[in-house]
């Protein structure tokens, strides 16, 4: 997969700052807000990646890294040898508030008001080499917006949510390489992937499988939230090779009521979830009378059922009510259950003023996502899986020791969790059923270091932990 040299309209932009990374879809006709500041999409489509761009008087112009690090450079040679003599005092500078709002509505650059600072600061040439950079830096990140536009890929996206990592469980970069390594993801495997963290370790694997393969998503309930693998900007063709299948239909394929059930476009009580989509379906019943099926298909409320879900027929099928009462055993359905109760109501609200699509694009909608299940259905149920990862807010033990029968025997499975607990019960459930070896319970130890020129320390302020990882080797369990 090569990537586009130059912004297009609609592709996802990563902005990123000294500090913050955060990322963007790009259109002409809308206006990005970006640290307090409007600017236009316009402007940035046609633009290479890679380009470092300054906003001056409201717009934007690039600039070079010469000229961002090039404020003050004669005052940096006129230096302290120490700061024990500076008092943190307002006196110190010259210029006042109101004088600096002054030259910000003449329309001074952000460069040329660094400098008048620097100018009129008293203490500023008493400072030592270091305590200047560091005044300098501090001042140009209030008083200049200076970033830099990259491509999307699986480490910068990790980074928009270094301000709010428990929203990926608190996966690290070290923690997301070495489930990579461990499940040895390559290029034409097949994989199935469990995740609660928006999308991002499915979008990492996508991307380290380069639109060869099969990924096949698996999300319990209604929580298919992904949006993060929207932001990869992948094409069209790899985004083919992504397939989803709801945890609650594994009792379907397990008993071959899933498979051996006639094509879902054909019927009509086939019941599909448009959460994805933005469209409702409404469940039919397959009885005779078209004057009922019409009564309530008016009074029974949108459906909310989980993503490309498609009921199976109705002949030689339980009730949905008994159904539910024969599935309640499974430890899955207690993961499902809050999902479903809890967003049903707010689903159908927010799609209660949304208006209807035509009908025969709903028809080519059903088909399609029926089609996908269908062939997601059929690769489970060879149970020749190349790799499991599991990366979930969710019960792991419940999860992996359900998933396990379809992974392939000499293939990895890994699992991720932000504590240790779970991973401890999985190790001993696998190491007590004997369906794995080489179990391997790690805590990844990592320290960012600031690398400058005499002055290369770890820093102050990192993460307290990166999570856990369990990886070991699927085998068949003596008889």
């Amino acid at each position: 997969m090569t990537r586009p040299m130059v912004v297009l309209d609609g592709h996802h932009v990563v902005f990123q700052t000294d500090d913050k990374s955060k990322v963007f879809q790009v259109n002409k006709a809308r206006n990005i807000f970006f640290e307090k500041t409007k600017l236009k999409g316009q402007d940035i489509i046609g633009q290479q990646y890679g380009t470092l761009f300054e906003v001056q008087h409201g717009k934007l112009v690039v600039a070079t890294s010469s000229e961002n690090g090039a404020s003050g450079s004669s005052d940096v040679a006129k230096s302290g040898k120490d700061n024990r003599d500076l008092v943190d005092s307002g006196e110190n500078q010259k210029l006042t508030q109101e004088e600096i709002m002054k030259m910000k509505e003449e329309g001074l650059s952000g460069q040329d008001i660094v400098e008048k600072l620097v100018e009129q600061s008293e203490t500023f040439k008493t400072k030592t080499e270091f305590s200047q950079e560091k005044y300098i830096k501090k001042k140009k990140k209030k008083h200049m917006l200076v970033f830099r536009i990259l491509h999307p890929s699986s480490r910068l996206l990790l980074d928009t949510f270094k301000h709010s990592p428990s929203k990926i469980c608190n996966l690290r970069a070290d923690s997301l390489s070495q489930l990579l390594c461990y499940s040895n993801v390559m290029s034409g495997s097949t994989v199935a992937v469990v995740e609660s963290c928006h999308g991002l370790v499915l979008g990492t694997v996508m991307e380290r499988m380069g639109g060869c393969g099969r990924v096949i998503h698996l999300f319990p309930g209604n929580d298919m939230n992904r949006h993060v693998v929207s932001e990869f900007n992948f094409p069209e063709d790899q985004m083919k090779t992504l397939l989803e299948f709801p945890l609650n239909k594994l009792a379907s394929l397990e008993d071959g009521t899933l498979l051996s059930a006639e094509d879902p476009s054909d019927r009509t009580d086939a019941v599909v979830n448009t959460s994805e989509a933005g469209d409702a379906v409404p469940k039919v019943e397959s009885s005779g009378d078209t004057t009922k099926q019409q009564d309530d298909k008016s009074a029974q409320p949108e459906s909310t059922a989980s993503a490309m879900e498609v009921d199976k027929d109705n002949d030689g099928e339980p009730a949905p009510d008994e159904k539910e009462d024969e599935e309640g055993d499974d430890p899955l359905d207690k993961i499902t259950e809050a999902k479903v109760e809890g967003k049903e109501k707010s689903n159908t609200r927010q799609k209660r003023g949304k208006p209807r699509n035509n009908p025969a694009e709903q028809a080519a909608k059903r088909q399609l996502r029926a089609e996908r299940l269908r062939e997601a259905a059929t690769i489970l149920s060879d149970k020749n899986l190349d790799s499991l990862i599991i990366a979930t807010k969710y019960d792991c033990v419940a999860i992996l020791m359900r998933l396990l029968p379809y992974v392939a025997p000499s293939r990895p499975v890994v699992v991720f969790c932000q504590h240790k607990e779970p991973l401890v019960e999985c190790f001993t459930k696998v190491k007590e059923s004997g369906c794995g070896i080489q179990l391997k319970l790690s805590e990844s130890w990592y320290r960012e270091y600031q690398v400058l020129p005499s002055r290369t320390h770890p820093l102050m302020s990192m993460s307290g932990t990166g999570g856990y990882l369990l990886s070991f080797i699927r085998v068949m369990p003596q008889q």
